[in-house]
């Protein structure tokens, strides 16, 4: 089977889907996610179609891989299969419209569900396949072995020099974690817990809470293969040593571990004891390998002129560079793309006798050719090569050859290159070019070519001491004066943009730089001296003397919303002032200069709302010191964290916590999270919260959602926290927040070693109220069986009725509600979410059975509309949430008192377990129609700042479109920057819970928190 009768019943489907989406008058989001998805496999099987034409012989890895694929019980085939059913399905409605019958939408979500989870699986499968082709014959090998063993995965990471993306342990464990999760039958649990501790996405997790997710999640599969190639090509090459050493340590026979280097000391010491078994590429099985490439290259290779050398030549060339490579394949590449060059044979066998001997030789042989009038150039493109922050696109190199650093730095489009590709025939050997798939905002693919260093060798060489010593030494590229030259270069870059108009929808095209340019130049400022003149003299420009170019930077790239798309349009009173960047960015020198242009040091703008809270919490203490000085208001409230000290206590910026706290900072004040030392406790910033208690922080204030600091680190987990608050006299059953207390709290997630600290602390293990009425319903309904064990070891009573049933009757009703999940996708809902949504999904149902009621009701009361805007009588409100159309005002008159008090509890119960904020987030996520949109708009007139803050940026406004694409940007942000992370969505069922629970609470007066 191929892949393109695979791709013909995917494009099949698109169609028909399609076809759908116009024929019905309102397409289900099922078919909107089933599109996608099929669209997105349609892809990855256009990438597997070029590959089978490029596979013209059976040596090929491209046929290899292929061959693969196609097995009987191969990927593509069961991949053509789901895609036949489905098509089938499909088939039989869409066909209804031709005779002219209702088009309706034939699957059931669960078809859907079943469906997505099984394309997204193969589809994985797929990707890694391609992406491991002509890498190893043995990881084709490991995958082979998989296929036939479904509960068995394999994951892969290649460091490369050539991304700073991929040279650094934590990117290695957050894409083993994504690679883990799309092979996986079901959603792993240690991936959902994650996703919950880090407040659904709002925060990303350290480096040793996603090792543990990973260990978690390994338990999922019978056999797990991890293979990392390149490993000396790690920029943090310790800390991913030490990494390999506590995987080997978990002891799991499962894992089988697949590493390849060079033989660096560092690498050979540490993995030499854990080996069980080791290849050694070297000697002759290399030299075998050089002589079959040297011959390839000979005879095939179109970009040769040597295969018109009669065959003793040919020999002649091989000999002499067998004689030579001393198992050094570089080597041999370098010498035939120099060989290429000679036109005669006499000048061809000149080129043979001098060789040089060594890469270093041969890497200063090249530079030292390059013609004069180009060599600032290729200094130039190999300094952007060796430490730029991405990879860059071939015309983006290009237009940096444009840019003059001498005394006056200006662009000069006169200095451009006619041809980008001319870079090659400049640097030679020393670059190449290589063709990439990149997925655009939009989701749509586009080819282009990246341009890289052609071997890490050369990096070496240019950045080493070896070239300082040679007649090469004018090229030699020292770490910090390169980042400083690119640094400049993207200043010089954004300063020609300097008139309101100079941004236009071509703008992208014409300066295939500027994207690069404005989100990385305070990086590359950063890795260099960031306080010397000409950089000095480059951003006080950018940030005060060319106020169009402030503008137009942000416009491209907005460092306050690093995951917004640019947005040329955007107009100066919706960016916030010079001075918030600045002081977000740490930019020292920048702000000092504002704050002696009269500056205003308290203005408000961003989404941390000022200087003070936005420095804080990226921690730059100079800044901070400097703000402070010139009299920003310490204790301002406002932005998505609500103060400095909370905004500098959630990222564990010690310093500056100290710093705020000298100067008189609220240590109790509220933010987002109640006070700083709750905020603190519950994200495990251990020496911040032993600060706030050695300053007099209230070890017992109240508030935000997880109620006090004891039960926001019980919570979390963070039992060495929970210790110390206990010795600072916390209240151990201390009523409040989410969870009631911190014993339910500890209990809900399972963490056995606190709860055991907090009975001994004397916790009341009977404790009533909280989300699940106790600590023993909360560990039963969520199976934590060994905390179970223990609450019931000291004392619980297991016919403690905590709600509505006994613990153990909600410990069967959980396991049941588990094997169906709740209503969507949302697999992340826990049963009480389940239980609570599905009461007021029934009361919405009663209460739309009785919408006539309504019309009549209001054509009776239209006085009583007309006072609905200022809300003067208690029969106006009523008529407010009654117009929206979704309650019957009618109805709920008709209510009981035990029916209204039991809506009451569930509504309170409900809100508590999610929140106002992610309910609307996500929803308008999601992209609603205008209908809803306007229902939101409605009861939004009650949205708190605190709530609103997090997500829109415009002060509890109800959002405008631009705020929901934002959103959008945002959690694509931290998808891109969590690896692990996905969003639940809100799909039809949800969207009547959400309609009911905002006009409820909002007529019963519940809080939405």
């Amino acid at each position: 089977m191929d892949p393109f009768s695979t791709l013909q019943v995917a494009a099949k489907i698109i169609s028909i889907c399609y076809d759908y989406r116009r024929g019905l008058k309102d397409a289900p989001k099922d078919l909107i996610r089933l599109t996608t998805e099929v669209t997105s496999l349609r892809n990855v099987l256009e990438s597997l179609a070029r590959l089978e034409e490029n596979a013209d012989t059976r040596e090929s890895f491209h046929l290899q891989t292929l061959q693969l694929l196609n097995k009987p019980d191969g990927p593509l085939t069961r991949c053509r299969a789901e895609l036949e059913t489905l098509e089938e399905k499909l088939t039989v409605t869409s066909g209804w419209k031709a005779i002219g019958k209702a088009l309706y939408w034939p699957l059931k979500e669960d078809d859907v569900r079943k469906t997505l989870e099984n394309i997204q699986r193969l589809k994985a499968t797929i990707s890694l396949a391609l992406s491991t082709d002509q890498t190893s014959t043995i990881v084709e090998d490991i995958i082979s072995h998989c296929l036939s063993n479904p509960t068995a995965g394999v994951v892969y990471f290649y460091f490369d020099f050539n991304d700073a993306k991929k040279q650094y342990q934590e990117s290695l464990i957050r894409s083993l974690i994504t690679q883990l999760s799309t092979q996986s039958a079901k959603l792993s649990g240690a991936l959902q817990t994650l996703y919950s501790h880090c407040q659904d996405g709002q925060q990303q997790p350290c480096y040793d809470t996603l090792v543990e997710t990973f260990q978690s999640m390994l338990g999922d599969f019978s056999e797990i293969y991890i293979i990392l190639d390149a490993l000396d090509e790690c920029a943090d090459r310790e800390q991913l040593l030490m990494l390999i050493q506590k995987i080997n340590e978990w002891k799991m026979e499962k894992v089988h571990i697949l590493v390849t280097s060079r033989k660096e000391k560092d690498v050979r010491e540490t993995l030499t004891p854990l080996l069980t078994d080791q290849i050694s590429i070297e000697g002759a099985q290399v030299n075998s390998d050089i002589q079959l490439y040297i011959r390839e290259r000979l005879h095939n290779d179109p970009k040769l002129k040597l295969k018109k050398w009669s065959e003793k030549v040919r020999e002649e060339i091989e000999e002499t560079l067998m004689s030579g490579a001393y198992g050094m394949f570089r080597w041999v590449v370098c010498q035939l793309d120099e060989l290429r060059k000679c036109l005669k044979v006499e000048t061809l066998r000149k080129a043979l006798k001098s060789l040089p001997k060594t890469l270093d030789d041969t890497y200063a042989r090249i530079l030292l050719n390059i013609d004069e009038d180009y060599a600032q150039d290729a200094l130039k493109v190999l300094q952007w090569l060796s430490f730029s922050n991405r990879p860059l696109r071939i015309e983006e190199v290009a237009e940096v050859v444009a840019v003059d650093l001498e005394s006056d730095p200006q662009f000069d489009s006169n200095r451009r290159l006619s041809e980008p590709h001319d870079l090659l025939i400049i640097c030679s050997s020393l670059i190449t070019v290589s063709s990439t798939t990149l997925e655009l905002s939009n989701g749509t693919l586009e080819e282009t070519e990246e341009l890289r260093l052609a071997h890490f060798s050369v990096k070496e060489y240019l950045t080493s001491e070896r070239i300082r010593a040679g007649p090469a030494s004018k090229f030699h590229i020292p770490e910090i004066p390169a980042h400083l030259s690119i640094a400049q270069t993207c200043l010089v870059y954004l300063l020609q943009f300097n008139k309101p108009n100079s941004l236009t929808p071509n703008t992208g095209q014409e300066c295939p730089l500027i994207r690069y340019a404005a989100k990385y130049w305070v990086e590359h400022a950063k890795a260099s001296d960031a306080s010397v003149a000409p950089l000095d003299h480059l951003t006080a420009k950018l940030f005060g003397l060319e106020k169009d170019c402030f503008l137009n930077w942000i416009r491209v790239y907005d460092p306050d919303l690093p995951w917004a798309e640019p947005d040329f349009s955007r107009e100066v009173e919706s960016i916030a002032p010079q001075l918030y960047y600045a002081s977000l960015l740490g930019l020292n020198q920048v702000v000092q200069q504002l704050l002696e242009r009269s500056a205003d040091v308290n203005a408000q703008g961003g989404r941390l709302s000022n200087a003070l809270q936005a420095a804080s919490h990226y921690g730059h203490v100079q800044v901070v010191q400097q703000l402070l000085e010139r009299g920003a208001n310490i204790n301002a409230q406002g932005g998505y964290l609500g103060n400095a000290l909370q905004a500098a206590s959630l990222r564990s910026h010690d310093q500056v916590v100290q710093r705020l706290l000298e100067w008189g900072a609220d240590i109790n004040a509220h933010g987002q999270e109640g006070s700083a030392l709750l905020g603190a406790s519950f994200h495990g910033n251990d020496q911040v919260v032993q600060q706030l208690l050695k300053w007099g922080a209230d070890v017992n204030n109240q508030g935000g959602y997880f109620g006090n600091a004891l039960q926001a680190a019980s919570l979390n987990g963070h039992d060495q926290i929970v210790q110390r608050l206990l010795e600072s006299g916390a209240n151990v059953n201390a009523q409040g927040g989410g969870y009631g207390s911190a014993l339910q709290a500890a209990s809900r997630w399972g963490h056995d070693q606190i709860v055991q600290r907090l009975l001994e602390g004397g916790a009341d293990v009977n404790a009533q109220g909280g989300q699940y009425g106790n600590a023993l319903r909360a560990a039963l309904v969520n199976g934590h069986d060994q905390v179970v064990q223990r609450l019931l070891e000291w004392g619980a009573d297991n016919k403690t009725q905590g709600e509505e049933s006994s613990a153990q009757q909600d410990a069967s009703l959980s396991a049941h509600e588990q094997e169906e999940q709740f209503l969507t996708e949302d697999k992340r809902a826990p049963t009480e979410y389940t239980r609570l949504a599905g009461e007021v999904i029934q009361l919405q149902k009663k209460l739309e059975q009785q919408r006539a009621e309504i019309a009549q009701l209001r054509a009776r009361n239209r006085d009583h509309t007309a006072d609905t805007a200022t809300g003067s009588t208690p029969a106006s409100e009523l008529m407010r949430y009654a117009s929206m159309n979704y309650i019957s005002l009618t109805d709920l008159e008709k209510l009981s008192e035990d029916e209204l008090k039991r809506l009451d509890e569930s509504l309170h119960r409900l809100v508590h377990h999610v929140r106002y904020s992610d309910w609307v987030t996500f929803c308008l996520t999601d992209k609603l129609d205008r209908e809803f949109q306007e229902a939101l708009r409605t009861v939004g007139v009650g949205w708190s700042e605190g709530l609103a803050q997090p997500y829109w940026t415009n002060g509890g406004v109800v959002p405008t479109p631009r705020d929901v694409r934002a959103t959008a940007g945002e959690i694509r942000y931290y998808m891109d920057h969590g690896g692990a992370w996905y969003v639940p969505k809100i799909y039809p069922e949800r969207i009547n819970v959400m309609n009911a629970l905002i006009s409820l609470c909002q007529w019963r007066g519940v809080p939405l928190e």
